[in-house]
């Protein structure tokens, strides 16, 4: 059984992440995760982690999620 959709709370409003958005949400999430300088680990679930960086990353990719949503602004 799959864990997808998902829904995460981002800025009082619900953000729902199917498995094929998580999948890039999760590559943001390592991009960030790296340029932060730490070295990533293969096959990391970001939105599953207890280590506090590694979390925010994928919230942070969450909250671009969330404009991208809202307002279409990444698209420019």
């Amino acid at each position: 059984m799959s864990d997808y959709p998902k829904t995460f709370i981002v800025q009082n409003d619900t953000v729902t992440v199917s498995e094929e958005l998580h999948q890039t949400l999760n590559l943001l999430a390592d991009r960030n995760y790296q340029l932060m300088g730490y070295i990533s680990q293969p096959n990391q679930d970001y939105s599953k982690s207890n280590h506090p960086q590694e979390l925010m990353c994928y919230q942070m990719a969450l909250e671009a999620a969330y404009i991208q949503q809202q307002t279409g602004g990444l698209d420019e």
